[in-house]
Protein backbone atom coordinates (compact mmCIF):
# COMPACT_ATOMS: atom_id res chain seq x y z
CA UNK A 1 0.00 0.00 0.00
CA UNK A 2 1.56 3.27 -1.14
CA UNK A 3 1.57 5.49 1.96
CA UNK A 4 4.39 8.20 1.81
CA UNK A 5 3.41 10.63 -1.36
CA UNK A 6 6.62 12.62 -1.12
CA UNK A 7 8.64 11.23 0.96
CA UNK A 8 11.89 8.83 0.87
CA UNK A 9 13.45 6.29 2.70
CA UNK A 10 16.86 7.99 3.96
CA UNK A 11 19.94 8.32 6.55
CA UNK A 12 23.26 9.89 7.07
CA UNK A 13 26.43 9.16 5.14
CA UNK A 14 29.29 7.43 6.81
CA UNK A 15 27.38 5.85 9.52
CA UNK A 16 27.44 2.18 10.91
CA UNK A 17 25.13 -0.29 10.11
CA UNK A 18 24.61 -1.73 13.49
CA UNK A 19 23.52 0.28 16.66
CA UNK A 20 23.73 3.31 14.76
CA UNK A 21 22.00 6.79 15.55
CA UNK A 22 20.73 9.84 13.80
CA UNK A 23 19.00 13.22 14.14
CA UNK A 24 17.54 15.28 11.35
CA UNK A 25 16.19 18.69 12.01
CA UNK A 26 13.48 20.53 10.26
CA UNK A 27 11.41 23.54 10.51
CA UNK A 28 8.08 24.52 8.50
CA UNK A 29 5.18 27.48 9.37
CA UNK A 30 1.64 26.40 11.19
CA UNK A 31 -1.12 28.39 10.29
CA UNK A 32 -3.63 25.81 11.96
CA UNK A 33 -3.64 23.07 14.61
CA UNK A 34 -4.56 20.65 12.28
CA UNK A 35 -1.14 19.32 11.51
CA UNK A 36 -0.27 15.75 11.73
CA UNK A 37 2.90 13.07 10.52
CA UNK A 38 3.22 9.78 8.99
CA UNK A 39 6.30 8.08 9.82
CA UNK A 40 8.30 4.73 10.30
CA UNK A 41 11.95 3.96 10.45
CA UNK A 42 13.91 1.02 11.14
CA UNK A 43 14.46 0.63 14.56
CA UNK A 44 12.82 3.32 16.56
CA UNK A 45 12.38 6.68 16.85
CA UNK A 46 12.01 10.30 19.05
CA UNK A 47 10.39 13.13 18.20
CA UNK A 48 10.69 16.44 19.76
CA UNK A 49 9.07 19.19 18.60
CA UNK A 50 10.20 22.88 19.50
CA UNK A 51 12.52 21.31 22.16
CA UNK A 52 9.83 19.09 23.92
CA UNK A 53 9.63 15.48 23.69
CA UNK A 54 6.02 14.48 22.43
CA UNK A 55 6.03 11.25 20.74
CA UNK A 56 8.70 7.53 21.50
CA UNK A 57 7.76 4.32 19.88
CA UNK A 58 9.31 0.84 20.02
CA UNK A 59 8.71 0.02 16.42
CA UNK A 60 8.54 -4.12 16.92
CA UNK A 61 7.98 -5.07 13.08
CA UNK A 62 9.22 -7.24 10.23
CA UNK A 63 11.00 -6.42 7.36
CA UNK A 64 8.47 -7.60 5.38
CA UNK A 65 5.31 -6.34 7.36
CA UNK A 66 6.67 -2.91 8.02
CA UNK A 67 3.94 -0.18 10.45
CA UNK A 68 3.76 3.40 9.97
CA UNK A 69 2.45 5.44 12.88
CA UNK A 70 0.14 8.71 12.45
CA UNK A 71 -0.98 11.24 14.78
CA UNK A 72 -1.51 15.13 15.47
CA UNK A 73 1.29 17.48 16.13
CA UNK A 74 1.24 20.26 19.09
CA UNK A 75 2.41 22.46 16.78
CA UNK A 76 2.38 26.20 17.49
CA UNK A 77 1.19 29.03 15.06
CA UNK A 78 3.93 30.44 13.21
CA UNK A 79 7.52 29.01 12.98
CA UNK A 80 8.08 24.98 14.38
CA UNK A 81 11.32 22.75 14.63
CA UNK A 82 10.92 19.51 14.47
CA UNK A 83 13.45 16.40 15.45
CA UNK A 84 13.66 13.67 15.02
CA UNK A 85 16.31 11.00 16.60
CA UNK A 86 16.45 7.13 15.63
CA UNK A 87 18.24 4.75 16.60
CA UNK A 88 18.72 1.47 14.58
CA UNK A 89 19.68 -1.85 15.67
CA UNK A 90 21.38 -3.97 13.37
CA UNK A 91 21.49 -6.91 14.92
CA UNK A 92 19.03 -9.74 15.42
CA UNK A 93 17.64 -10.25 18.67
CA UNK A 94 14.40 -12.01 20.32
CA UNK A 95 12.71 -8.48 20.27
CA UNK A 96 13.80 -7.44 16.53
CA UNK A 97 14.76 -8.64 13.40
CA UNK A 98 17.51 -7.44 11.17
CA UNK A 99 17.15 -4.64 8.83
CA UNK A 100 19.05 -1.54 7.06
CA UNK A 101 18.98 1.55 8.41
CA UNK A 102 15.65 4.25 7.58
CA UNK A 103 13.79 6.91 8.09
CA UNK A 104 10.75 7.92 6.12
CA UNK A 105 8.00 10.78 7.16
CA UNK A 106 5.69 13.62 5.89
CA UNK A 107 4.26 16.52 7.96
CA UNK A 108 0.54 17.52 6.47
CA UNK A 109 -1.05 20.70 6.77
CA UNK A 110 -5.06 20.59 5.53
CA UNK A 111 -4.27 17.69 3.31
CA UNK A 112 -1.39 18.99 1.84
CA UNK A 113 2.48 18.13 2.58
CA UNK A 114 4.30 21.28 4.46
CA UNK A 115 7.49 18.76 5.37
CA UNK A 116 9.14 15.30 4.28
CA UNK A 117 12.11 13.28 3.96
CA UNK A 118 14.51 13.82 1.29
CA UNK A 119 18.24 13.75 0.04
CA UNK A 120 17.18 17.93 0.98
CA UNK A 121 16.59 16.98 4.58
CA UNK A 122 19.22 17.78 7.39
CA UNK A 123 21.00 15.34 9.39
CA UNK A 124 23.49 14.10 11.57
CA UNK A 125 25.48 11.13 12.92
CA UNK A 126 24.35 11.66 16.84
CA UNK A 127 28.06 10.99 17.52
CA UNK A 128 27.01 11.42 21.22
CA UNK A 129 26.26 7.90 21.52
CA UNK A 130 29.08 5.02 20.72
CA UNK A 131 27.93 4.15 17.53
CA UNK A 132 28.65 0.55 17.05
CA UNK A 133 29.06 -0.17 20.20
CA UNK A 134 26.75 -3.49 20.20
CA UNK A 135 27.08 -3.99 24.59
CA UNK A 136 24.32 -6.68 24.86
CA UNK A 137 22.16 -6.77 28.19
CA UNK A 138 20.53 -10.24 27.40
CA UNK A 139 20.19 -12.08 23.96
CA UNK A 140 16.47 -11.29 24.50
CA UNK A 141 16.70 -7.46 25.31
CA UNK A 142 19.22 -6.86 22.65
CA UNK A 143 21.21 -3.88 23.30
CA UNK A 144 22.57 -0.91 26.11
CA UNK A 145 23.88 2.65 25.42
CA UNK A 146 26.65 4.81 26.02
CA UNK A 147 25.97 8.11 25.96
CA UNK A 148 29.49 10.73 26.03
CA UNK A 149 27.86 14.34 27.57
CA UNK A 150 31.43 16.06 27.04
CA UNK A 151 31.38 15.45 23.34
CA UNK A 152 31.05 18.53 20.76
CA UNK A 153 27.96 17.04 18.60
CA UNK A 154 28.26 16.95 14.97
CA UNK A 155 27.15 18.89 11.84
CA UNK A 156 23.97 18.98 10.12
CA UNK A 157 25.09 17.68 6.35
CA UNK A 158 22.54 16.42 3.82
CA UNK A 159 20.76 13.06 4.15
CA UNK A 160 21.22 10.25 1.46
CA UNK A 161 18.73 8.15 -0.28
CA UNK A 162 18.64 4.27 1.07
CA UNK A 163 17.29 1.51 -0.83
CA UNK A 164 13.95 0.20 1.81
CA UNK A 165 10.68 -0.96 -0.26
CA UNK A 166 8.09 -2.27 2.02
CA UNK A 167 4.20 -3.11 2.17
CA UNK A 168 3.26 -1.02 5.22
CA UNK A 169 0.45 -1.05 7.45
CA UNK A 170 -0.88 1.38 9.98
CA UNK A 171 -0.35 0.81 13.76
CA UNK A 172 -3.88 0.56 15.36
CA UNK A 173 -2.55 0.56 19.17
CA UNK A 174 -1.94 3.84 21.04
CA UNK A 175 1.40 4.85 21.90
CA UNK A 176 2.95 4.70 25.25
CA UNK A 177 2.76 7.37 27.35
CA UNK A 178 5.75 8.94 29.48
CA UNK A 179 5.07 9.50 33.34
CA UNK A 180 6.19 11.85 35.61
CA UNK A 181 9.13 11.28 38.18
CA UNK A 182 8.56 9.13 40.94
CA UNK A 183 9.54 9.93 44.26
CA UNK A 184 13.43 8.29 44.64
CA UNK A 185 15.60 7.38 47.84
CA UNK A 186 19.80 7.90 47.51
CA UNK A 187 21.73 6.01 49.87
CA UNK A 188 25.78 5.27 49.88
CA UNK A 189 26.34 1.45 49.38
CA UNK A 190 29.98 0.07 49.09
CA UNK A 191 31.41 3.23 47.41
CA UNK A 192 28.42 2.89 45.10
CA UNK A 193 25.30 5.25 45.28
CA UNK A 194 22.43 3.22 45.20
CA UNK A 195 18.78 4.81 44.48
CA UNK A 196 15.62 2.86 45.38
CA UNK A 197 12.66 3.48 42.95
CA UNK A 198 10.60 2.07 46.13
CA UNK A 199 8.61 -0.12 43.59
CA UNK A 200 9.29 -1.70 40.30
CA UNK A 201 9.16 0.76 37.14
CA UNK A 202 9.57 0.11 33.45
CA UNK A 203 10.31 3.22 31.41
CA UNK A 204 13.42 5.75 30.78
CA UNK A 205 15.98 6.72 32.41
CA UNK A 206 16.21 10.16 33.77
CA UNK A 207 19.14 11.74 35.40
CA UNK A 208 20.16 14.91 37.11
CA UNK A 209 23.49 14.75 38.52
CA UNK A 210 26.85 17.24 39.37
CA UNK A 211 30.54 15.57 38.94
CA UNK A 212 33.51 17.06 40.27
CA UNK A 213 35.00 15.79 36.85
CA UNK A 214 34.42 14.71 33.32
CA UNK A 215 33.92 10.50 34.22
CA UNK A 216 32.34 7.39 33.09
CA UNK A 217 29.68 6.43 35.42
CA UNK A 218 28.05 2.67 34.72
CA UNK A 219 24.55 2.68 35.79
CA UNK A 220 23.23 -0.96 36.57
CA UNK A 221 19.57 -1.41 37.41
CA UNK A 222 17.86 -3.95 38.85
CA UNK A 223 14.77 -5.87 40.12
CA UNK A 224 16.45 -7.08 43.91
CA UNK A 225 19.78 -6.35 45.74
CA UNK A 226 19.54 -9.89 48.02
CA UNK A 227 24.00 -9.55 48.20
CA UNK A 228 23.49 -5.53 48.92
CA UNK A 229 24.24 -4.34 45.25
CA UNK A 230 22.17 -4.38 41.95
CA UNK A 231 23.10 -8.03 40.50
CA UNK A 232 24.42 -6.39 37.24
CA UNK A 233 26.32 -9.55 35.42
CA UNK A 234 24.33 -12.71 35.77
CA UNK A 235 26.38 -15.09 33.39
CA UNK A 236 26.52 -13.55 30.33
CA UNK A 237 24.00 -11.04 30.87
CA UNK A 238 25.11 -7.32 32.18
CA UNK A 239 22.15 -5.28 33.23
CA UNK A 240 23.95 -1.70 32.58
CA UNK A 241 24.32 1.64 30.64
CA UNK A 242 26.93 3.81 30.23
CA UNK A 243 26.68 7.51 30.35
CA UNK A 244 30.15 10.04 30.49
CA UNK A 245 29.42 13.12 32.77
CA UNK A 246 31.12 16.22 32.22
CA UNK A 247 32.46 18.26 34.75
CA UNK A 248 29.34 20.10 36.18
CA UNK A 249 26.00 19.12 35.91
CA UNK A 250 24.69 16.98 33.90
CA UNK A 251 20.95 16.11 32.43
CA UNK A 252 19.52 13.14 30.55
CA UNK A 253 16.65 11.40 29.98
CA UNK A 254 17.40 8.28 26.93
CA UNK A 255 14.03 7.99 25.10
CA UNK A 256 15.05 4.69 23.46
CA UNK A 257 15.99 1.71 25.48
CA UNK A 258 13.44 0.52 28.23
CA UNK A 259 14.96 -0.64 31.50
CA UNK A 260 12.90 -1.78 34.16
CA UNK A 261 13.55 -2.51 37.96
CA UNK A 262 13.40 -0.95 41.74
CA UNK A 263 17.21 -0.04 41.68
CA UNK A 264 19.95 2.07 39.93
CA UNK A 265 23.27 2.07 41.37
CA UNK A 266 26.09 4.03 40.14
CA UNK A 267 29.49 3.07 39.72
CA UNK A 268 32.09 6.42 39.63
CA UNK A 269 35.41 7.19 40.68
CA UNK A 270 35.30 10.54 41.80
CA UNK A 271 32.76 12.45 43.63
CA UNK A 272 29.15 13.12 42.15
CA UNK A 273 25.89 14.78 43.73
CA UNK A 274 22.62 13.01 42.33
CA UNK A 275 19.76 15.73 41.76
CA UNK A 276 17.51 13.13 40.52
CA UNK A 277 18.33 9.46 39.17
CA UNK A 278 15.34 7.25 38.31
CA UNK A 279 13.44 4.98 35.76
CA UNK A 280 9.86 7.50 34.01
CA UNK A 281 7.49 4.80 33.15
CA UNK A 282 6.37 4.31 30.25
CA UNK A 283 2.71 2.85 29.95
CA UNK A 284 -0.30 1.92 27.03
CA UNK A 285 -2.79 4.19 27.52
CA UNK A 286 -5.48 2.08 29.62
CA UNK A 287 -8.20 2.46 32.09
CA UNK A 288 -8.01 0.73 35.28
CA UNK A 289 -11.42 -0.98 36.61
CA UNK A 290 -11.50 -0.92 40.20
CA UNK A 291 -12.81 -3.84 42.46
CA UNK A 292 -13.69 -4.68 46.34
CA UNK A 293 -13.81 -8.19 46.63
CA UNK A 294 -14.79 -7.30 50.50
CA UNK A 295 -11.17 -9.80 51.59
CA UNK A 296 -8.45 -7.76 52.15
CA UNK A 297 -5.92 -10.69 51.00
CA UNK A 298 -7.52 -11.02 47.53
CA UNK A 299 -7.91 -6.84 47.43
CA UNK A 300 -4.18 -6.95 47.75
CA UNK A 301 -3.72 -9.83 44.73
CA UNK A 302 -6.08 -7.80 42.66
CA UNK A 303 -3.77 -4.75 42.63
CA UNK A 304 -0.78 -6.38 42.41
CA UNK A 305 -1.96 -8.57 39.21
CA UNK A 306 -2.90 -4.63 37.87
CA UNK A 307 0.38 -3.13 38.77
CA UNK A 308 2.36 -6.29 36.92
CA UNK A 309 -0.14 -6.21 33.70
CA UNK A 310 0.58 -1.96 33.49
CA UNK A 311 4.69 -3.11 33.58
CA UNK A 312 4.20 -5.69 31.04
CA UNK A 313 1.85 -3.10 29.17
CA UNK A 314 4.00 -1.47 25.73
CA UNK A 315 3.77 -2.25 22.36
CA UNK A 316 2.75 -5.23 23.34
CA UNK A 317 2.05 -7.88 26.32
CA UNK A 318 5.16 -9.10 27.66
CA UNK A 319 6.82 -11.92 29.28
CA UNK A 320 8.47 -9.71 32.24
CA UNK A 321 9.60 -6.06 32.14
CA UNK A 322 13.04 -6.32 33.46
CA UNK A 323 14.85 -9.48 31.47
CA UNK A 324 13.21 -10.05 28.58
CA UNK A 325 10.30 -7.93 27.29
CA UNK A 326 9.30 -10.54 24.84
CA UNK A 327 5.74 -11.36 23.33
CA UNK A 328 5.91 -15.58 23.36
CA UNK A 329 3.06 -16.76 21.49
CA UNK A 330 1.98 -20.61 20.90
Amino acid sequence: MKVFEKAKWIWAKGSLDIDDYIELKDEFVSTTDNISIRISCDSVYAIYLNNELIKFMNCSDYPFYKYYDEFLLPCHIGQNEIRIQVWHYGVNSQAYYKSNQGLVYEVIQNNKIISYSSNNSKVRIMNEYKNGYGKIITDQLGMSFYYDNTIEKSLFESAIEVDKTYDFHKREINAIELRDREEISIRENQGTLLVDLGKEIAGLLDIDIDSDCDQLITIAYGEHIDDGMVRRKIANRDFSVEFYAKKGNNKYLNPFRRLAGRYLEFHFSKPIKINYAGIRSVMYKHEIINKDFNDELINVIYQTSIRTLELCMHEHYEDCPWREQNLYAE
